[in-house]
C-alpha cells in the first residue's frame, strides 16, 4: 500500500544526494509537492498517481539545483528588490525559484501568518485615517463649506466610509470567510491580493489626506476674500 510520508522522505533523500544540500530549499520543494500532490487528489487522482505527477513536474535533482543556482544569481536585480520591499508578505522570499520552477501554487506561507502580516501592515493607515477623519477633516469641511467651496466626490465618500466603517469592515471579513471557505485556489492568490490591497489602501490614505490638506490651502484665500 502507497505510503506518501515514505514516498515524501525517499524523495527528499533523492533531491539530497542528488546536490539539492540545503535544508530551506529542500523545505520549500516538499512544500510545492505536497500542495500539487494535494490539488491532483482533490481532481480524482490516485494519492500514489498524484504524488508521481507531481514529483515528475518538479524536476529531478540536477534541473532544480541549476534553477536554484541561477534565482540566486538573478534573484537580486533591482525590479525584484523593489517588488520585496513593495510588497513584503505578497511573495515568496525566493521570487525567481518561484517563477522558474514549474509547479502550479508558491504559496507555502501559512494561513495566519499571512494575515498577521496583512493586519500589521494595515494598521497605520487605518491608525492614522480615523482620528484624521474624526477631528481634523470636519474642521476641513466647514472650512470650505464657509468659503462657497463644494468638497470633491471622492471627499464625500469619505463621510460614507466613516459612517459604515463597522459595515464595510464586517462585509470584508465576511468575503474573506467564504473565500477561505469556499474557494479553492484562494490560498494561491491570497498574499499577492493581500499585498496589494494594503499597499493600495496605505497610499489612498496618504493621497486622500495630501488632498485635503491641498484643499484648505486653496479654501483659506477664499474664505478671507469671502470675508471681506
Amino acid at each position: 500500500m502507497f505510503d506518501l510520508e515514505k514516498a515524501v522522505a525517499e524523495w527528499r533523500r533523492q533531491l539530497s544526494s542528488g546536490g539539492v544540500e540545503s535544508a530551506e530549499l529542500l523545505d520549500e520543494l516538499e512544500g510545492h509537492l505536497r500542495e500539487e500532490t494535494e490539488e491532483l487528489k482533490q481532481s480524482g487522482s490516485s494519492e500514489e498517481e498524484a504524488f508521481t505527477v507531481a514529483a515528475e513536474k518538479m524536476g529531478r535533482a540536477p534541473s532544480l539545483k541549476t534553477e536554484f543556482e541561477l534565482a540566486e544569481r538573478v534573484g537580486g536585480t533591482l525590479a525584484q528588490k523593489f517588488l520585496r520591499i513593495l510588497f513584503p508578505f505578497a511573495f515568496n522570499p525566493n521570487l525567481s525559484l518561484t517563477n522558474n520552477m514549474n509547479t502550479s501554487n508558491p504559496n507555502l506561507e501559512p494561513t495566519w501568518a499571512t494575515y498577521t502580516k496583512a493586519s500589521v501592515f494595515v494598521a497605520p493607515a487605518v491608525l492614522l485615517w480615523a482620528p484624521f477623519m474624526i477631528f481634523v477633516f470636519p474642521k476641513v469641511n466647514e472650512v470650505c463649506l464657509d468659503a462657497g467651496m463644494r468638497l470633491p466626490f471622492a471627499y464625500r465618500c469619505g463621510w460614507v466610509v466613516k459612517d459604515h466603517f463597522a459595515i464595510i469592515g464586517a462585509g470584508l471579513l465576511l468575503a474573506i470567510g467564504l473565500l477561505e471557505w469556499r474557494v479553492g485556489r484562494w490560498a494561491r492568490y491570497r498574499r499577492a491580493v493581500l499585498g496589494t490591497a494594503v499597499f493600495l489602501l496605505n497610499s489612498t490614505v496618504l493621497v486622500w489626506i495630501a488632498g485635503t490638506v491641498v484643499l484648505a490651502l486653496m479654501a483659506d484665500p477664499a474664505l478671507i476674500q469671502h470675508a471681506k
